[in-house]
């Protein structure tokens, strides 16, 4: 029976070649599923890279923010690229779990969410860590992202307000990473929302 222990990267071809030397159906299946969850767990380190890059991004592109690079540049090293697949060992509720199943799409949707989030979250951890005053326009663009993400993860058109709400009130249940990083900048968030929240309601009042 043929080796099953591919490494990523390896050429379509040679997979092939390797199918070829299968007889048993079953080996074929394993083969490509192992060969798949490998692809996925590239996938996910891709993503982290990418929240990491676009979070240290819009830091960066920001006016009047001194920024503490070495506390960035340490946080970024010690990430874990898989943290995400850590999520599967949550004890999310029934009516969640059930909603998962052959949804291959609200899967997607989940991990989209997912990322956003660890997105914004490292954005407010280098907003913190570089002293950033409360009532500045970092802190309001902050805010108005975060209100913008909480619109998205509890829409009822997408479905996902009751994955959100569930996956929070388990928040005890995270892997220790993003559970460090959420309680670390938690309440800088929700001051930021906070802040974002009165300038708009001054804007409004001006309006009217």
């Amino acid at each position: 029976m043929a080796n099953l222990n591919l490494k990523f990267r390896v050429p379509l071809n040679i997979i092939k070649n390797h199918l070829s030397d299968i007889d048993n159906k079953e080996d074929v299946i394993k083969l490509l599923k192992r060969q798949s969850d490998i692809l996925f767990q590239k996938e996910m380190e891709i993503k982290m890279n990418i929240a990491i890059i676009e979070a240290v991004t819009s830091i960066i592109a920001s006016n009047n923010v001194d920024l503490d690079l070495d506390i960035m540049i340490e946080l970024t090293l010690k990430l874990n690229k898989q943290t995400i697949l850590e999520h599967s060992e949550v004890n999310y509720s029934k009516e969640v779990i059930d909603s998962f199943k052959d949804n291959d799409s609200r899967i997607k949707e989940m991990i989209e969410i997912y990322w956003l989030w660890k997105k914004l979250i490292l954005e407010a951890v280098f907003l913190k860590s570089s002293n950033v005053s409360i009532d500045s326009q970092q802190i309001y663009e902050l805010g108005e992202k975060w209100s913008n993400f909480i619109s998205l993860a509890s829409s009822k058109e997408h479905e996902m307000g009751n994955v959100f709400a569930d996956g929070l009130s388990k928040s005890n249940e995270w892997p220790e990473e993003d559970l460090l990083l959420y309680n670390y900048c938690n309440e800088f968030i929700d001051e930021a929302y906070g802040y974002y929240s009165k300038v708009r309601n001054k804007i409004n009042d001006t309006i009217k």
